[in-house]
């Protein structure tokens, strides 16, 4: 069983392999999300002291149809600066005209 200490500057955590773990949502390099529990062995009793670091569960992403149902009937102004050629700009055309919507209006400004 993990033994919860608090550091020098006050943040709780836990010792594992030679690594002071203070958000046990996270894997050690704090890269991927882990269940604390099943990852750390962490109780529900430890669990509580680290309640204000859980995550926001993440919105799921919409669907493409939904996305095209949103966008259809919007116009769109594109700014593209000076930093984007015009080969860009031309894909970016591409891409859009890929959705099955109406678009009135598509103004690109480049500069040169």
């Amino acid at each position: 069983m993990l033994k919860i200490i608090t550091d020098q500057i006050g943040k709780k955590g836990f010792i594992i392999d030679n690594t002071f773990i203070t958000n046990p949502f996270y894997r050690e390099d704090l890269g991927v999300e882990v269940d604390p529990i099943e990852y750390y062995g962490l109780t529900d009793d430890q669990l509580t002291q680290f309640e204000n670091l859980r995550p926001e569960p993440e919105e799921p992403e919409p669907k493409y149809e939904e996305l095209v149902k949103k966008l259809k009937g919007m116009s769109f102004l594109l700014f593209v600066g000076v930093e984007m050629k015009v080969v860009l700009a031309h894909k970016l055309l591409k891409i859009l005209s890929n959705f099955s919507m109406n678009m009135y209006m598509i103004m690109i400004l480049l500069r040169t």
